[in-house]
């Protein structure tokens, strides 16, 4: 099996490659103690000066050690103007002897070792802990990582890593399928592999590893056909996956190989105790999440039926509102008229410039004016 694809090429680019060093850091790195002034003045030539203090600042940044090829130009000047030296150095000829002396020397002074055949056995041992609690293969590799920085062991490539953590993965693996094989019978096979055929359903197993995320009554009905039809493969395999006891990240592990592949990949899977475990890790993943997704379908439906509740209550309430201050207008607007007729009809009544007569004819049509108002003709 080939190793796992853990880090995007531009990432392994940038693990494999040398330090990146920011200025404060490239003051520190390349700072001469007098223990490393003692070293540098038993190397006989510039070349090997510089090759030692450039191998030195790098190791403190990244913990283990690189070809003079990538080391980068800026970091070459800074080391050679440490070193008091006023020409550059050519280090073309930085041996390959010279550079394992000084390995060896860094190394035992800050009381690191080199990566050798027990560690590769102490990572893989320690890579088997990490996936075992199903963590993703970049995850691992970061602990294997810490794991050298922790123990002072020399930082090995990414392709070493890379072969640790596949290695693992692999182990991890076969040891599901064993357990798979003994717990795996006939009903359940013919469950899984009727996923590829699905007579029963009429939905392409392509449709099978989406959800439809609308909300109308067709989405929701259809959404709910897919989930029963999973719920049944589910009850028939639940022995198989209580047996696996397989962790929400191992169950994602196995089931990514399904969402990525073909329905004829699937099918051509040469070894069908792998397919029928990869399917099962299928099933149990999409028959929670869509279990959720159920259960969050219909509290957005109730939450959009009571809003839409809500928003028709405010309405009936804002036209209710209307018309109660319409007639508290219209109640304001009367008592102001009835106030106006009072008041002129009070001061008809004291105009004694008219007769009494007149006066009181007046006021007695005013009211009966007031009280019966008259009605227009709209023709």
């Amino acid at each position: 099996m080939p190793n796992l694809k853990i880090l995007s090429t531009a990432r392994k680019r940038t693990f494999n490659d040398a330090p990146k060093l920011s200025s404060n850091a490239r003051h520190c790195y390349f700072l001469i103690d007098a223990d490393t002034r003692k070293v540098i003045n038993t190397l006989r030539t510039n070349i090997n000066k510089v090759g030692f203090l450039m191998q030195r600042a790098y190791f403190q940044a990244k913990g283990r050690f690189f070809d003079e090829s990538l080391f980068k130009h800026k970091d070459l000047r800074f080391a050679e103007k440490a070193l008091g030296l006023k020409k550059p150095v050519d280090l073309a000829g930085y041996s390959m002897k010279s550079k394992t002396q000084h390995k060896n020397l860094i190394l035992e002074s800050f009381k690191w070792k080199a990566f050798r055949n027990r560690d590769h056995e102490d990572l893989a041992a320690h890579a088997l802990l990490h996936v075992d609690k199903r963590k993703s293969s970049e995850d691992v590799l970061f602990a294997l990582l810490d794991f050298c920085w922790a123990s002072k062991v020399e930082i090995p490539s990414y392709d070493q890593f890379s072969n640790i953590v596949s290695d693992s993965f692999n182990q991890y693996e076969n040891t599901i399928l064993k357990r798979t094989k003994a717990r795996l019978d006939e009903k359940m096979t013919d469950a899984l592999l009727s996923l590829l055929s699905n007579t029963k359903n009429s939905v392409r197993f392509g449709d099978l590893k989406k959800i439809d995320q609308a909300h109308t009554q067709r989405a929701l009905k259809k959404n709910a056909e897919i989930l029963a039809y999973f719920r049944d493969i589910f009850f028939v395999i639940e022995p198989l996956l209580k047996e696996l006891a397989l962790t929400e990240e191992g169950t994602k592990y196995f089931a990514d190989w399904v969402y990525k592949s073909s329905t004829r990949q699937i099918t051509q899977l040469q070894n069908p105790i792998k397919q029928c475990l990869y399917l099962a890790a299928f099933v149990q993943d999409q028959f929670y999440l869509r279990q959720d997704y159920a259960v969050d379908a219909f509290l957005k439906v109730i939450r959009s039926t009571v809003n839409s509740a809500k928003g028709y209550d405010r309405k009936q309430k804002e036209s209710m509102e209307k018309e109660e201050q319409l007639s508290s207008k219209s109640v304001l607007d009367s008592a102001k008229s009835s106030k106006q007729i009072l008041k002129l009809a009070l001061n008809i009544s004291q105009d004694h410039s008219i007769t009494y007569s007149q006066r009181n004819e007046q006021v007695i049509n005013l009211i009966e004016s007031y009280c019966n108002p008259p009605i227009y003709n709209r023709s």
